[in-house]
Formats: C-alpha cells, sequence, structure tokens
C-alpha cells in the first residue's frame, strides 16, 4: 500500500479518485500509442481530444484530492 493510499484510503471522497485517474492513464496511453505507430497526423481529431479529457479528467482529479485533504483533517 502507497503513502497516499495510506493515508487517504478512509476518507469519504478516496473511492471517487478511480474514474478520472483511470480515464487520464488510458487517454495518455491511446495518445503515446498513437506516437508509437507514427500515425498521429491521421488520427489529430482523437488526439485533441484525448487531451480534452486529460485536462478536464485532471481538473477533477484534483477538486477531489483538495476536498480529501479537507476530509483528512477533520478525521
Amino acid at each position: 500500500m502507497g503513502d497516499g493510499k495510506k493515508a487517504f484510503s478512509s476518507v469519504a471522497s478516496y473511492p471517487l479518485l478511480e474514474e478520472p485517474h483511470h480515464s487520464v492513464h488510458e487517454k495518455v496511453r491511446t495518445s503515446l500509442a498513437c506516437i508509437a505507430q507514427g500515425n498521429c497526423v491521421e488520427k489529430t481529431e482523437n488526439i485533441l481530444e484525448n487531451f480534452r479529457v486529460i485536462e478536464l479528467k485532471s481538473k477533477e482529479l484534483f477538486t477531489i484530492l483538495d476536498q480529501m485533504v479537507i476530509e483528512a483533517k477533520r478525521v
């Protein structure tokens, strides 16, 4: 178990991290695969959409992380 999980897994909003965290990693992996395959030019709109999702989900993650800190301080 990592330090973050040890410190925060007991707060109510901890499970909310799963979906946006998974989305960020999935979209990054998809974009990196495009680079590895050398076909990003043909998939420009997909890559742009991936980065829009990455940005949105990253903001969501930081909102959840802020909430977790607040909750942890109450405990």
